[in-house]
């Protein structure tokens, strides 16, 4: 048996001014999600690639599923759903 060392595993957690947060993404090294898993599903966004690494695809999907939702339903909460928001995110070259 080879030691590959540790596996792993990126997290994208974004919280809004409003104190509110959106779904935590979790990229696991796995294409499916652990059974023992499943019972997490509507808590997390899980995704999976071969490394657990972020790749554009994930963070696309992510943005796209989790995060313009997210900043849809903030913004009919404050009656105000043509108003901008402004995304800060990490230089991390992924």
């Amino acid at each position: 048996m080879v030691d590959k060392g540790p596996e792993h595993v990126t997290l994208v957690v974004t919280c809004f001014a409003n104190g509110t947060m959106a779904k935590t993404g979790v990229i696991l090294p796995l294409k499916t999600l652990p059974f023992d898993l499943e019972s997490l599903e509507n808590t997390y966004s899980w995704s999976g690639t071969t490394n657990g690494w972020i790749t554009q695809e994930v963070f696309d999907g992510w943005t796209r599923n989790v995060l313009v939702p997210q900043i849809m339903m903030n913004q009919l909460r404050i009656g105000q759903p043509d108003t901008s928001a402004l995304f800060l995110i990490d230089p991390h070259s992924s």
